[in-house]
C-alpha cells in the first residue's frame, strides 16, 4: 500500500505508473493519477507542515473554438497549453487533465504568494502568445486555493477553487483568482444567495407568464373556461 511507503518512495510510485496514469492527449497525468498525487500530498504536509496551493483551470470559450476552428485545432491547443503549463510549472507542482478543457495543478516548492503570481503570470502570458499568430486568441481563467488555510482535504481545496474559478468567469475570464475571504467574502454562500435568487426570478417571470396566458385564455375561451371552472370547483370540493 501507498501509505506503508516513504514520501519518497510514494512520488516515485505515482510519477513511474504506466500510461494507464496518463492523459493520451495531453501527455499530463489524468484525473485518477493528479487526484491520487494531491491526497498523497496533503497527507505528506500534514507532518511537514508545507504549503500547496492547488488550481482549476479552463481554457476559455473552448466550445467556440472547437465549434469555430475544428476539433483537430481544439486538441492542438490542449496540447499546447499543456505543454507550456507542464515547461513554465519546472520542479515547482505537478499538472494534469482534469477532463475537456480543464486542468488541475498541485503547485509544491513555491514559497510565497508573490512567486505564485510570477509563476502564474508567466504560464497565462505564455498561451496567449503562442497564439498570437492565429486568428483566434486562446486564454484561461484560474481558480486558486491554498492548504491548508482553505482547506485540509482535496475535496475541500477543490470546492474551493472551482468556486475561485466561477469568479473569474464571471469577472470577465482571462485572469486568475487567488481565494481570499477578505476580498471574496463566503464565496460558497455568496454562490447559493445568487442561485436562490436566480430561482426566485424565474418563478416570479414565470407567474407572470401564467397570468398573462391565463388571460388570454379567458377572453378568447370564456364560455369554455367558465363551464371548466364550474367542474374544477365541483372535483375539488370536499365530499359532504
Amino acid at each position: 500500500d501507498l501509505h506503508l511507503l516513504s514520501r519518497r518512495q510514494r512520488q516515485m510510485c505515482i510519477r513511474d505508473r504506466t500510461e494507464s496514469a496518463y492523459d493520451p492527449g495531453t501527455g499530463l497525468f489524468n484525473k485518477r493519477a493528479i487526484n491520487e498525487y494531491t491526497i498523497e500530498r496533503i497527507r505528506d504536509c500534514q507532518n511537514t507542515h508545507e504549503g500547496l496551493y492547488l488550481a482549476i483551470i479552463d481554457v476559455d470559450d473552448f466550445k467556440t473554438i472547437n465549434d469555430t476552428y475544428g476539433h483537430m485545432f481544439g486538441d492542438e491547443v490542449l496540447s499546447r497549453v499543456s505543454e507550456i503549463i507542464r515547461s513554465d510549472l519546472n520542479a515547482r507542482g505537478v499538472a494534469g487533465r482534469f477532463g475537456g478543457d480543464e486542468f488541475m495543478i498541485l503547485f509544491e516548492n513555491v514559497k510565497s504568494e508573490q512567486e505564485l503570481r510570477l509563476i502564474l503570470k508567466t504560464i497565462t502570458k505564455n498561451i496567449q502568445w503562442a497564439f498570437a499568430d492565429k486568428e483566434v486568441s486562446v486564454t484561461t481563467s484560474w481558480g486558486i486555493a491554498k492548504y491548508p488555510e482553505d482547506g485540509s482535504s482535496l475535496e475541500e481545496l477543490f470546492k474551493i477553487a472551482d468556486k475561485a474559478l466561477y469568479i473569474a468567469k464571471a469577472k470577465g475570464k482571462n485572469r486568475y483568482i487567488i481565494y481570499d475571504e477578505r476580498k471574496h467574502g463566503n464565496i460558497v454562500t455568496d454562490r447559493e444567495i445568487q442561485l436562490n435568487s436566480g430561482i426566485r426570478s424565474t418563478i416570479v417571470s414565470d407567474s407572470r407568464k401564467a397570468q398573462i396566458e391565463y388571460k388570454n385564455i379567458h377572453k378568447v375561451h370564456a364560455a369554455n373556461f367558465d363551464e371548466l371552472s364550474k367542474f374544477c370547483l365541483l372535483y375539488t370540493s370536499p365530499s359532504p
